[in-house]
């Protein structure tokens, strides 16, 4: 080849005319064709075999021969056969017949001009010299390739387009790689059929079948027909193309000249990507077949396969009929790479009825992916469908990646069984989970359930679901296509093939402990575990015994090396051979401190042999070996005590003696030992003794009352306190601790105080004393604290003792419980008077210049004596209740100063808060003046807070003299001198009954009683201006009912009834008096009616009856209720309020010839009327009314 090219070279340019033929310079040559298919090419080398690489660039033979073997990413390339057209010496094309391309005749040519009339044969001293013939290789890797021209070539000669087109001929053979001929095709411009030469001689002619150049330029086109040439994926064929001139009538029109080509081109076909969908599907079997629609439900239904590119283009899939038998259906279609759309854009497959036509909008599943998700799964990807729904859509599973096919298997028939009919495998349904939380349903089916999954790391670790039960199926090996798992228990299994690991007890030990291993049921001793799963062998010994090792042989002769413990991690990596290992037990001596009955190791420690000591020991001994047992003392409040077994029964020597010695030599252990060693905790004793007027006890004694004498026991590890507890409400205090009855020698004065076993003293006694305290009294002016000798002196005195008089007194050593009196005396002439006996903080104490304290003194105490020129006026509380007064103004003023400021003047009662302020001695409402610097004659005024009334009524008020009390006598007119204060005394008090008019101990039980601005709820006596009077009203409480004032407290005389309005009484104090308000249970409150003389008529010639109709809140019927009334004294008629919150009544006139109480016999009817809060309790009805009229309420 080499040599011809040098041969081509030489002759460039070169122009040689003969009279016998033409020269047409065209020399071919063919260049490597790089078909591009995604990351797939195909490529074509020539005969001779020189490659050109692909380095990115022009590649070229040598300087002289254009070639275009250009690598782009375009998937089609195109062969130019124009750039091969080059001038030739030696190459051209002569008038010649050929029926095939293979076999050419020339006509012998007498003369320029002569017509030939006899052919030769050619030779192969012919080819590309009288016409042109070359072949090449091709190789279409991965992909099917289809070559078409381009467009329709054009031929001219000296630049003028060949007019007789069909003159130039065109044969392309195929043949396959071996060289064995497969198709051969003439091509020029029309399509045609026409008789050739066949033999030199001119006389045998062979039919021509030439197809035009327009029916192979649709690169698009599958039509075989229409195709010049394909090669399939991976196959390598070699290509023949040979040109000629068809013409033998007109050889010299060409004679002499170039002939050129354009559009001379072939081109692959458009790139076609072939997609594959495969039906890997499963769900849980039906319960009507165990086959139906579950397995590989896609094709089932004479379904339809769709899909949908990312260029919203939808294609019908074709089923294939090459499957093989039990093997996944598939769907294939073969895409333009122009359709497929955005790679990264949604993709569809979509199942449907075979009478849809849009598979978008009616589908019966559907499967969306991405096309750039197949990369790196071949040209032409296979999506795998597996699975089954995504919960309750028509989403299903699917993949561009390889699936596993997983098969499951029940060892265990009582966790996983095999299904015996289509009700029992409805039973169990199986779900299988990757890492991904891939969820998919498994399908029965022949003898197994199965269902696929993706061949990916997430898959590695599966979950199996079925019956409540979760499997964790771990370690698969996920590069197996087919990978099956044994189910062994509710929580176990393995991938087969498994590995085997067994565990069994030393056989004259089966006694002493058993074996497991995990991996397989609770307490399994064979398990199958995946391969290289960690299974955990364990030797569990008796509570008597101890674990001693594991072995490899039976008799226990040879080791495992397996480590000492009773329990080893083992990685099961061998699926050929089994893994054996045998346990072997020994005694366990176990050795516990007790300490007072329980397990503590506070009073000492215990040791086996010369191990370690500890609250609790234990170490294994075999058979016939010594052993040591050793009790050890904690310290010196300990004793050990003695050996026990578990159940607390004493350990005896051989004579049935107890062992009480902390050490037991065994020379020969011939089984377990559990023993207890007992420690005790020395105790001492401690006594305490309580003189008198106190109690003693100790801290530890559960009993917290104190007493006379106590005793406790301490443990030498405690401590403990000595408590006293004086007689304090006798007033007697502690003096101390003492060690000797007699109270001579002192230990400690604390109340509490703490000891231990190194205490001296264990018995004690405890001293108590009467209090003694410190007496004063302080003569002061006014509300001031210091002491004055202007204002008076002050005395003690205690039983026949007592103190000289002055401005202070103090007297010492005062015993608790001891009488004091107090005695103050004004100072003559100076106009100071004592006002009253003041403590500390100003409580008032007394008003009595002699006051001794009332059940003895229990503290100290210092009493003050307030002297001052104290102007005090009391005002009557008759005013709130006649005059409606809700508040009292006092104004004084002395010619034209006012003293209690502008008008009205200083509120007194109730003040500014609404506190009340009357005074609690009296019960008056009363105005103080303290001033040292007022004398003389003042006018006082008192006023409704300047509400519009004021006493007296017109002029200058009433008039008193500073430095006096005085009682303000509303009756007196302007100007009328002022009563001085004349009080007497007068009780108020109230007595309550129950329903069986039994008086209760707390007379204020059923109310109080309201006195002016007070309300009172305990006894409380009045100092009252004589010839003054004052109203008390009683206030019930809920559930009580007021029955009326008595003068005594079993209430049996009652007052006068005049001095009675509605309950409130109007009292004139005599001295000495006191007055009861009686309250009852309102369960035994009565109410009256007094019908008028309308209501006592006949009717009908019978006589009325009366009830009452009672009624709650609500007034509702469901609730109320009819109650009878029996006739009393006055033509009254009486009735018992009954049990219950009643509101309301109404009283009826009945008809007297019935007997039941209903609306139906009612002849008359009061109003709805409200039950008195107040003494009010008989309804008078009014006269000259019948149904409904009105009436008063009064008491009876």
């Amino acid at each position: 080849m080499k040599e011809k090219l040098c041969k081509i070279k030489n002759s460039i340019n070169r122009s040689s005319h003969s009279k016998y033929g033409f020269l047409l310079s065209i020399v071919a040559l063919v260049e490597i064709i790089m078909i591009i298919a995604v990351s797939t090419f195909s490529w074509v080398e020539t005969i001779s075999s020189i490659k050109i690489s692909n380095e990115g660039k022009i590649a070229q033979i040598d300087t002289y021969t254009y070639t275009d073997a250009e690598v782009g990413s375009n998937y089609n390339k195109t062969i130019n056969l124009s750039d091969y057209f080059r001038a030739s010496g030696n190459a051209h094309l002569s008038a010649a017949s050929s029926a095939d391309g293979l076999n050419f005749f020339f006509p012998r040519v007498a003369s320029v001009g002569n017509n030939a009339q006899v052919f030769r044969k050619g030779t192969i001293n012919d080819k590309n010299t009288n016409y042109i013939s070359f072949s090449f290789k091709v190789k279409a890797k991965g992909n099917n390739q289809n070559f078409f021209f381009s467009k329709v070539p054009t031929f001219k000669a000296d630049n003028v387009e060949i007019t007789d087109k069909n003159d130039i001929r065109l044969a392309i053979s195929v043949a396959d790689s071996n060289g064995n001929a497969e198709s051969t095709r003439i091509y020029s411009y029309v399509k045609a059929n026409e008789k050739v030469v066949a033999d030199p001689n001119g006389t045998t002619v062979q039919e021509s079948s030439i197809c035009a150049f327009k029916d192979f330029i649709d690169n698009k086109s599958t039509n075989p027909n229409h195709i010049l040439f394909s090669v399939g994926a991976d196959e390598t064929k070699t290509v023949t193309i040979t040109m000629w001139l068809q013409n033998f009538s007109n050889v010299y029109d060409y004679s002499g000249k170039t002939i050129s080509s354009q559009d001379f081109q072939i081109v692959t076909a458009t790139k076609m990507t072939q997609i594959t969908f495969v039906d890997k599907t499963s769900r849980f079997n039906s319960t009507t077949s165990q086959n139906e629609n579950t397995w590989q439900w896609i094709g089932n239904d004479n379904a339809e396969m769709w899909v949908r590119t990312a260029a919203n283009k939808n294609f019908k899939m074709k089923p294939s009929t090459t499957v093989a038998e039990n093997q996944p259906p598939e769907w294939t279609v073969s895409l333009p790479a122009d359709q497929l759309g955005d790679e990264n854009g949604d993709m569809y497959f979509y199942r449907t009825d075979p009478s849809v036509s849009d598979p978008q909008i009616n589908h019966l599943n559907y499967w969306k992916t991405k096309f750039a998700d197949s990369r790196g799964h071949g040209v032409n990807p296979t999506y795998s469908a597996y699975g089954a729904r995504l919960q309750d859509t028509k989403l299903v599973y699917g993949t561009w990646g390889y699936l596993s096919e997983i098969r499951l298997l029940g060892e265990d028939q009582n966790v996983l069984p095999t299904p015996s009919s289509a009700e029992a495998l409805n039973i169990t349904k199986v779900t299988m989970k990757n890492s991904n939380n891939i969820s998919v349903e498994m399908n029965y089916n022949k003898d197994f359930w199965r269902a696929f999954i993706p061949q990916d790391e997430a898959s590695r670790n599966l979950t199996f679901s079925f019956k409540g039960y979760n499997i964790n199926a771990s370690n698969r090996d996920i590069d197996e296509d087919i990978s099956t798992y044994c189910v062994t228990s509710s929580s176990t299994g393995y991938w087969l093939p498994p590995a085997v690991v067994k565990v069994a007890v030393y056989e004259s030990h089966s006694n002493r402990g058993s074996v497991s291993v995990s991996g397989g049921a609770v307490g399994a001793q064979q398990v199958k575990v995946t391969k290289g799963t960690t299974v955990t062998v364990t030797a569990s010994p008796k509570a008597d015994y101890a674990f001693e090792g594991w072995y490899k042989d039976e008799a226990c002769t040879e080791k495992a090396e397996v480590g000492s413990g009773s329990s080893f991690n083992l990685i099961a990596d061998s699926t050929t051979d089994e893994y054996i290992f045998y346990a072997k037990f020994q005694y366990n001596v176990q050795l516990t401190s007790y300490t007072d009955d329980t397990e503590s190791g506070a009073g000492g420690k215990v040791q086996i042999n010369d191990g370690t000591s500890g609250a609790k020991v234990s170490a294994p001994v075999k058979d016939g070996d010594p052993v040591v047992l050793k009790a050890i003392t904690a310290n010196d409040n300990y004793a050990f005590e003695g050996w026990y077994d578990t159940n607390n029964n004493k350990i005896t020597d051989d004579d049935g003696n107890h062992i009480t010695t902390p050490k037991i030599n065994i020379t020969s252990l011939n089984k377990p030992i559990n023993y207890r060693a007992s420690f005790k905790v020395n105790t001492f004793t401690l006594k305490a003794y309580a003189k008198e007027n106190g109690g003693v006890r100790f801290s530890n004694e559960t009993d917290t009352s104190y007493k006379n004498y106590a005793e406790t026991t301490v443990k030498f590890t405690d401590k403990v306190k000595f408590m006293a507890n004086p007689n304090s409400a006798e007033g007697y205090e502690f003096k101390g601790w003492y060690s000797d009855e007699a109270c001579v020698h002192f230990v400690s004065d604390k109340l509490e105080f703490e000891v231990d076993k190194n205490f001296d003293h264990k018995i004690l006694y405890a001293k108590f004393e009467l209090k003694k305290y410190i007496v004063k009294a302080v003569a002061v002016k006014g509300t001031g604290p210091e002491a004055s000798d202007e204002v008076g002196t002050v005395q003690i005195t205690v039983g026949a003792n007592s103190t000289a008089s002055g401005k202070t007194a103090e007297m010492t050593n005062v015993t608790h419980g001891s009488e004091v009196t107090f005695k103050a005396t004004a100072k003559p002439d100076s106009g100071y008077k004592f006002i009253g006996w003041y403590d500390s903080k100003g409580i008032f104490i007394s008003d009595k210049a002699e006051y001794t304290t009332k059940n003895g003194i229990a503290d100290n105490i210092t009493y003050y004596a307030r002297f001052t020129k104290r102007t005090t006026i009391y005002f009557t509380d008759s005013f709130a209740e006649e005059d409606r007064y809700d508040a009292y103004a006092a104004y004084l003023y002395q010619g034209g100063n006012q003293i209690t400021g502008v008008w009205p003047g200083t509120l007194i009662s109730p003040d500014v808060d609404g506190t009340i302020t009357t005074d609690e001695e009296t019960g008056y409402c009363v105005y103080f003046d303290d001033s040292e610097n007022l004398s003389g004659a003042f006018n006082v005024i008192i006023n409704n807070n300047d509400k519009g009334s004021k006493y007296p009524g017109y002029g200058d008020g009433l008039k008193g003299t500073f430095g006096n009390t005085y009682f303000f006598d509303k009756t007196k007119g302007s100007n009328d001198v002022m009563n001085a204060f004349d009080p007497i005394s007068v009780g108020i008090d109230a007595a309550t009954f129950n329903a069986s008019n039994e008086r209760q101990p707390n007379g204020f039980a059923g109310g109080t009683i309201k006195v002016g601005f007070n309300t009172y709820d305990a006894v409380k006596r009045l100092s009252r201006q004589r010839g003054d009077y004052f109203y008390a009203t009683p206030q019930p409480a809920n559930g009580y009912k007021f029955a009326g004032w008595f003068t005594d407290e079993s209430c049996t005389a009652p007052v006068d009834e005049s001095d009675v309005t509605d309950g409130k009484l109007k009292i004139v104090p005599h001295d000495g008096v006191t007055y009861y308000a009686k309250f009852v249970e309102s369960a035994s409150i009565k109410l009256y009616l007094k019908p008028n003389s309308n209501w006592n008529q006949q009717r009908d010639g019978h006589d009325p009856r009366f009830a009452a109709y009672f009624m709650d809140s609500n007034k509702s019927g469901d609730t109320a209720k009819w109650v009878s009334m029996t006739q009393v004294d006055n033509g009254c008629y009486e009735v018992v309020i009954p049990e219950g919150d009643w509101k309301y009544v109404i009283f009826c006139r009945m008809n007297g010839s019935t007997t039941a109480n209903n609306w139906d016999n009612k002849w008359n009817q009061t109003l709805d009327l409200d039950i008195p809060t107040d003494v009010t309790n008989c309804y008078t009805v009014q006269d000259n009314t019948g149904d409904k009229g009105g009436g008063t309420w009064s008491t009876y």
